[in-house]
């Protein structure tokens, strides 16, 4: 009994994990959350990507758009504001709730004006 409840309750885990995602050249990459530890920082929520690799997530979203009216438009729409041109048609917006980071990035994805929109992640160093 004990093996079935904790079968269920891996499955159950497992999709409700797989809530989590976003777009990566218009193909959806599925995030794992993982749990905190005792060192980590409090305003970055970390994930697993499909590959093991562990991304950071913030309140930043980088967005690429040729459109930057609508572009604020969005911003009074899903609560967030545009911090700074990075490059022609690259912008570092900040959201409200950190919580929604992944959200908002998904949702300005789906707007016919927006080339890319991905969370600014916190990636660890990798040697090579």
């Amino acid at each position: 009994m004990k093996k079935i409840i904790l079968f269920f309750l891996v499955v159950i885990l497992e999709l409700v994990a797989q809530e989590s995602f976003y777009y990566k050249n218009n193909k959806k990459q599925i995030l794992y959350p993982l749990h905190r530890d005792t060192r980590s920082v409090e305003n970055i929520d970390y994930y697993q990507n499909e590959r093991g690799q562990v991304l950071g997530v913030t309140d930043e979203i980088i967005v690429k758009t040729g459109d930057y009216e609508t572009l604020k438009q969005n911003g009074e729409k899903y609560g967030f504001i545009i911090v700074k041109k990075l490059f022609t048609n690259l912008y570092l917006i900040r959201v409200s709730d950190r919580k929604e980071t992944l959200q908002v990035a998904n949702l300005l994805t789906m707007q016919k004006s927006v080339d890319f929109a991905h969370p600014n992640f916190i990636k660890k160093a990798i040697r090579r």
